[in-house]
């Protein structure tokens, strides 16, 4: 975690470093265009300034100027002043570079903390001259001071000397304050070491002791204005960002585990429940004779063996016990049932039912043979047999008995029964 925190602070400074480039390079086109327009490499002073208030607005310059080589310049605000010994007038006039930009100074002619961009313009006559670009200071600084880490932390802004040029702290920028010179006047090896490394336009991180408080600082370069940013923190409130991350994650994570429990545990519900009311639904159906009811066989667990199981209830139901009941109840009694296992206890009832009224039927069949032969002896053996069975059995033997006494009186001559 703590190695993730610091690679994330590593990324912030090259990002915003990376931003305030952006921000340098928008300000270098927009007076680069500006220093190729027409009012401009005309030399006349009037056509320039009009240019000039109008870039200044569109461009966002607080206010914008025009020089000649001698330090000599005049912006749209009306001021006039002297500019030859800034360090970026000199730059731009005896160096190679085309355009240039200085680090915050307090104006007393303009009147405000500014940062100035300058560039060349190359008049239609052959001469050269310098266009200028005013930024508010302050508001640029307020861009890094926005910047916060856990409780202290901040970001700053130094030049290739060690000079703050931006910094939560208006005091240190407008005072110069050089944290190199500072850092070895304390002792501050640490500081030191990181603010040289800093300066050579290196990229990285680093931790440095000051005032009796250790510190992380993570840094990169504002390439094209030969800046440097850094980040600083104390690693007291870097640690105690960590363990306040490490307890969000786990709190987070212990949700999402609680959520997903929660939700497997909803939609198991679900998954048994469903068919479950189904099964109930199929019991009750079977109860009130519907035996066309079927479940679903598809899932692959508990729920489609207990389906199966129900469908096979209901087909032995439909197929064998109500089918043989249904053949009884129409006179075939010619009922083919096997017995499902050992424990089975409707099938065999089935067929004794069958067996029994097999019997009857074969010993009525036998005495109605008898009979036709002369023989009126026969009868059924009640006793064989129980129930309503046995009560059948010996009504028919009453039958028989009367009819035998009937023949016997007609034997003897004409009398009544």
């Amino acid at each position: 975690m703590n190695s993730t925190i610091r690679t994330d602070l590593t990324n912030r400074a090259s990002d915003n470093a990376l931003l305030m480039n952006e921000r340098i390079n928008k300000y270098e086109i927009s007076i680069t265009d500006t220093a190729a327009k027409s009012d401009l490499t005309s030399g006349v002073l009037n056509q320039q300034l009009g240019q000039l208030a109008m870039d200044s607005i569109t461009d966002g310059f607080s206010y914008m100027g025009v020089s000649d080589l001698n330090g000599n310049a005049t912006f749209t605000n009306s001021v006039t002043e002297n500019i030859s010994n800034m360090p970026y007038f000199k730059q731009l006039v005896k160096g190679n570079s085309t355009t240039v930009i200085s680090n915050p100074y307090q104006d007393k002619t303009l009147d405000g903390f500014v940062i100035m961009v300058a560039t060349k313009v190359f008049y239609s006559n052959g001469k050269i001259g310098i266009v200028l670009g005013s930024l508010d200071g302050k508001t640029w600084c307020s861009t890094i001071a926005d910047i916060k880490v856990a409780g202290t932390g901040y970001a700053f802004i130094i030049d290739n000397e060690g000079v703050m040029t931006a910094n939560n702290d208006w005091d240190k920028v407008t005072g110069a304050f050089n944290i190199l010179n500072d850092a070895k006047k304390n002792n501050a090896t640490d500081l030191t070491n990181i603010v040289n490394k800093m300066i050579s336009g290196k990229s990285g991180d680093g931790n440095y002791t000051y005032g009796g408080v250790k510190n992380e600082i993570f840094y990169a370069p504002i390439k094209n204005w030969g800046m440097y940013l850094a980040i600083t923190v104390p690693q007291s409130e870097l640690s105690a960002a960590v363990n306040a991350i490490g307890k969000q994650i786990f709190i987070f994570t212990l949700l999402f585990i609680l959520i997903g429990i929660l939700a497997t545990l909803i939609f198991s519900s679900q998954l048994v429940t469903r068919p479950l009311r189904k099964t109930v639904h199929m019991i009750g159906e079977l109860s009130s004779g519907h035996l066309n009811e079927r479940l679903d066989t598809r899932k692959k667990d508990e729920i489609r063996i207990m389906s199966r199981a129900m469908n096979s209830l209901a087909d032995t139901l439909q197929n064998d016990i109500i089918a043989g009941m249904k053949n009884i109840s129409e006179g075939n009694i010619k009922i083919q049932a096997q017995m499902k296992d050992e424990r089975d206890e409707v099938t065999p009832a089935l067929i004794n039912t069958v067996n029994t009224l097999k019997l009857i039927t074969d010993e009525i069949k036998t005495i109605i043979t008898a009979a036709e032969s002369g023989d009126l002896s026969r009868r059924c053996n009640a006793e064989s047999y129980n129930g309503i069975w046995s009560d059948i059995a010996v009504e028919i033997n009453k039958l028989i008995d009367c009819c035998v006494r009937q023949v016997e009186m007609l034997a003897k001559g004409p009398r009544k029964c």
